[in-house]
């Protein structure tokens, strides 16, 4: 936005992550609006620096969910992404105690994953930002609802596995082919195993 390299929409490629809060409905049920805000400011500032770190962008936050988007520069692929994931994991267990203390909840993060081209442009007056938009960005989202319905804490497209380098230590398992609503043609899943102590 202050460079100005958007305000003419430009195609480029990204990898978009939509991070949120497992258990987010019962948890504002037992906590009262105000108190669950506060839970989830807590996460959303804990979780911030280290996507930050990875070389991601916080682009939003809507309800429960973090949307945050790093760049895809080549096909050989970037491990940023799940080390971003690590990460994040990481600092929510070391801040257990915290959450405990202050709310009586122990945070349960999920990730879905997609990549693809976009079109990015700068939108909005006295309030501006980058819009995201292409059938990627929905996919992604499609994928996070699905996450939910799998119980798995990081669902990742076909697309976005074969774009990512996997770490060692860190396991992909195939989910099978899924119709997604609104999406044009079956996308295979793949979840990622990589903190055994969030399960």
């Amino acid at each position: 936005i202050f460079t100005g390299q958007y305000r003419r929409p430009i195609r480029e490629e990204r990898i978009f992550v939509i991070f949120d809060v497992a258990g987010s409905s019962e948890a504002a049920t037992r906590l009262g609006d105000e108190r669950f805000h506060q839970f989830l400011s807590s996460i959303f500032f804990d979780i911030d620096q280290p996507i930050v770190d990875f070389g991601g962008d916080i682009h939003s936050y809507v309800g429960d969910a973090v949307f945050a988007v790093w760049p895809l520069p080549s096909p050989q692929g970037r491990s940023d992404v799940v080390h971003a994931f690590m990460a994040v994991w990481d600092t929510i267990a070391r801040r257990r105690s915290y959450y405990e203390s202050q709310f009586g909840l122990q945070p349960r993060l999920r990730a879905a994953v997609h990549c693809g081209s976009v079109v990015s442009g700068q939108t909005g007056d006295s309030k501006r930002q980058i819009t995201y938009l292409s059938e990627t960005v929905n996919i992604a989202a499609r994928i996070e609802a699905l996450a939910k319905v799998f119980k798995r804490d990081i669902l990742v497209s076909q697309a976005a596995r074969e774009r990512i380098e996997l770490p060692e230590g860190v396991e992909a398992t195939d989910e099978g082919t899924h119709t997604l609503k609104g999406v044009a043609g079956p996308v295979r899943l793949f979840s990622l195993s990589i903190d055994p102590v969030q399960r």
